[in-house]
């Protein structure tokens, strides 16, 4: 007897990762196409394209997408890297009539806690939080093993969380990407330095890169913290482009033990990478499937 196979697809503002995976979300195989950015018609050829390359019999679609979603309301999406062509839109029913297949889909933050869910880091936890640093800082919430996802699922959204008096700086502002990149691009005179470039500048010991990486960890652990304050998670699972180089986790820990040393209202959060890496979504994106299928 054949084991069902499942697609999982993650779509975000550049790429579009997609993979087929089993029942114990094993991914078989998978791969990337660049994200249309110009219309639905473009963006739904894209997916016929990557079921089409399969392969193999798929029992179900599982997507992660990247807006803010209202899953319950057919996937009515508002704001996000393709509001161009997705704002205003119930993006659910476009995908269910397109595969012709239990078909499912969830913003990105809460197919990272999913994901972490059905095999990552909160497989063996009652409550969690998954942060991703990435253009934004995406985020879900776990409550006795289900997503939060609160009045218009609108729960999470972390990266429009304010972070000063002047009720003007975003999260995403002080830790997306361009927390972390806007003054080395500056400093070094290189508007188009990404994250690669900068932490091969920090593990050469570049004072400008050691210094601002420690502050841009500085400001993060202050919002960790303030999540436990909120939710007291037994973890928060950190992920997202920015998390994968170890130098990111290596200052991190740093300063969250420095601040609890000075902050003894709690017991030190407890804080680790997301072992799923890149796949997590994707995983997450199918489990969401399995469980509303």
């Amino acid at each position: 007897m054949q084991m069902k196979q499942y697609l999982g697809i993650d779509v975000g503002g550049t790429f579009i990762k997609y993979g087929v995976m089993d029942a114990q979300y094993r991914i078989r195989s998978k791969g990337e196409v660049p994200t249309p950015l110009k219309s639905m018609d473009q963006l739904l050829d894209s997916f016929a394209s990557i079921y089409r390359s399969c392969g193999e019999p798929i029992a179900g679609v599982g997507i992660s997408f990247t807006a803010t979603m209202d899953a319950s309301n057919d996937g009515y999406c508002f704001g996000g890297a393709l509001d161009q062509y997705t704002e205003g839109k119930k993006v659910l029913p476009l995908f269910q009539s397109l595969f012709a297949l239990p078909t499912a889909v969830e913003n990105d933050g809460n197919c990272f806690a999913m994901g972490e869910l059905a095999s990552g880091e909160l497989k063996d936890c009652e409550h969690g939080v998954v942060v991703g640093l990435g253009t934004g800082i995406a985020g879900g919430i776990v409550i006795n093993r289900r997503i939060y996802r609160g009045k218009w699922s609108c729960a999470a959204e972390f990266s429009y969380m304010l972070t000063n008096m002047d009720r003007k700086e975003a999260w995403h502002e002080i830790n997306g990407a361009n927390g972390l990149l806007r003054e080395i691009r500056l400093l070094k005179q290189r508007p188009d330095l990404d994250g690669k470039h900068f932490f091969a500048y920090a593990r050469q010991g570049d004072a400008d890169a050691v210094r601002i990486l420690d502050a841009y960890t500085s400001r993060l652990t202050v919002q960790l913290y303030n999540l436990q304050c909120v939710l007291a998670p037994d973890k928060i699972v950190i992920g997202g482009g920015i998390s994968r180089d170890p130098l990111l986790m290596e200052s991190l820990y740093r300063n969250l033990h420095e601040f609890y040393e000075t902050h003894r209202g709690l017991p030190q959060a407890n804080v680790v990478k997301s072992s799923l890496g890149n796949d997590a979504n994707l995983i997450g994106a199918v489990y969401n499937l399995r469980e509303n299928n």
